[in-house]
């Protein structure tokens, strides 16, 4: 039978490091890193993540492009959504 010891070893522990690297402020979008994809910091306001999505959504938007570019725009409102979460 398992001791209290290896009950918090071979499942809390796990739990609790899963936790305290969730919290260190990367958002992630996928396999990529939602600041990085917008050119902003984690440390930009709101204000300044907003223009960076906008100035990159005008220069992926469909209309302004000659080949169809569906993907890079879902992809960039993910990227949006989740570097805005607070």
């Amino acid at each position: 039978m398992l001791s209290d010891v290896w009950l918090f070893r071979l499942i809390l522990l796990p739990l609790c490091v899963g936790w305290v690297l969730a919290g260190r402020g990367e958002v992630y979008c996928g396999e990529d890193n939602c600041y990085d994809s917008l050119q902003v910091s984690e440390d930009d306001d709101q204000t300044f993540i907003r223009k960076s999505y906008r100035k990159s959504a005008r220069e992926h938007h469909p209309d302004r492009q000659q080949t169809p570019n569906a993907k890079a725009e879902v992809e960039l409102n993910l990227h949006k959504a989740r570097a805005l979460q607070p």
